[in-house]
This record gives structure tokens, C-alpha cells and sequence, in this order.
């Protein structure tokens, strides 16, 4: 499985970056369901479409219903908790979730 490509606005990006953000909110949609953002898939965070990269692996998917101030409120929305990895050769190939620590 290829890494799931995820570009940020600059703000977003660079809370990823400082690691004061660690879980993305997309609206719950087709593309954004537990079958694409399942733990251990690797996640390729991009600043826009052709900036910066960051590498990060899926560690936990929920779906809530919550107000938000980007998608309004009672907002179906997916929630993909990530943490950064160090980068890698291959940026499309899946992480193997045995291989990663886990702990918080």
C-alpha cells in the first residue's frame, strides 16, 4: 500500500513540525475511512501540494461527530492520529506495525 498523502496549510504543517499537533481532522468522506487511515500505514504530510515533507505512521482512527470551526458544527469527521518518523528511502511503501513502538 502506498503512503497516504496528506497536504497541510502552513499553519497545520508546521504544528506538525514543532509537535505541538498530532492528530489530523478530515470530514469523514470516502477517501478518509478506516480503510485508508488504518494504524501502522505510513502517512507522507506535505506543507501544501509540493513543499516540505514530514513522515508519519497511523496510530489510532475514530470517527466523531463534533463542532469545528473549519467544518461547522455536528461535523462527521475523521480523526488520524499520527506520530512522526524518522524519513525514509521508499516514502511509498507502508511501514510493517510490528516493527514500531507503539508507547505513548
Amino acid at each position: 500500500m502506498r503512503a497516504l498523502f496528506v497536504p497541510l496549510r502552513t499553519e497545520y504543517f508546521n504544528q506538525f513540525a514543532d509537535g505541538s499537533k498530532s492528530i489530523e481532522y478530515r470530514r469523514h468522506t470516502r477517501q478518509w475511512t478506516a480503510k485508508h487511515c488504518y494504524p501502522g500505514r505510513l502517512v507522507m504530510l506535505s506543507h501544501g501540494y509540493s513543499g516540505r515533507r514530514l513522515s508519519a505512521v497511523i496510530e489510532h482512527f475514530e470517527v466523531r461527530v463534533m463542532d469545528s470551526e473549519v467544518y461547522g458544527p455536528q461535523a462527521e469527521l475523521s480523526l488520524i492520529h499520527l506520530r512522526l518518523v524518522p524519513a525514509t528511502p521508499s516514502q511509498t511503501e507502508s511501514i510493517d506495525p510490528t516493527s514500531l513502538d507503539f508507547a505513548p
